[in-house]
C-alpha cells in the first residue's frame, strides 16, 4: 500500500530525503516555499515506510500537486487507528 502526500498550496517544493529512504511519520521530508516567499512549510511523512516517489530536486508546484509517496510497510499500523467494526 502508498500513502501519497498532495501540497496545500502552490509553491517552490524543495525535498531534503533521498528516494527510497526509510521514513517515520512526521518526519520532514521537505520544504514548501509560498509563492511570495514569505511563509515556509515543513513537509512530513504521513506514515512510516519507505519513500517510493518524490517530486523535486526542486519544482514549482500548484494546490493539490502530487509532492511525494510513501510506501506502507505494515499496513496494520495504518488501518489500526481506525475503528474497524468488522474485527471485533
Amino acid at each position: 500500500m502508498r500513502r501519497v502526500a498532495f501540497s496545500d498550496r502552490a509553491g517552490l517544493s524543495t525535498p531534503t530525503t533521498q528516494l527510497m529512504s526509510q521514513v517515520q511519520v512526521n518526519e520532514n521530508i521537505g520544504e514548501l516555499t509560498a509563492l511570495d516567499l514569505f511563509k515556509s512549510t515543513d513537509v512530513l511523512a504521513p506514515a512510516n515506510g519507505v519513500l517510493i516517489q518524490l517530486r523535486g530536486p526542486q519544482i514549482l508546484v500548484l494546490q493539490g500537486t502530487s509532492l511525494f509517496a510513501v510506501g506502507i510497510e505494515d499496513v496494520r499500523s495504518f488501518i489500526e487507528p481506525w475503528d474497524n467494526p468488522f474485527s471485533r
